[in-house]
């Protein structure tokens, strides 16, 4: 199984959290194993809805090097 890693800021409401939700949903379905890291926000319930793995970070940096660290 292939496993796609999903970085995000947030997980509030609003246009690129909403696609990161339907992207992982989408992945899902389709035998991909998603990821979504985030700080968290009103919209991790749905990941959990659909049994996508989510880890609480603090990736409000979109710098790889700051993420890893």
């Amino acid at each position: 199984m292939i496993t796609i890693l999903q970085i995000t800021p947030n997980l509030e409401i609003g246009g690129v959290e909403t696609n990161t939700i339907q992207e992982a949903s989408i992945l899902k379905k389709n035998y991909y194993n998603p990821i979504v890291i985030s700080n968290g926000g009103k919209l991790v319930n749905d990941l959990f809805n659909n049994n996508i793995f989510h880890i609480n970070l603090n990736v409000s940096s979109k710098n790889p090097f700051f993420i890893f660290i």
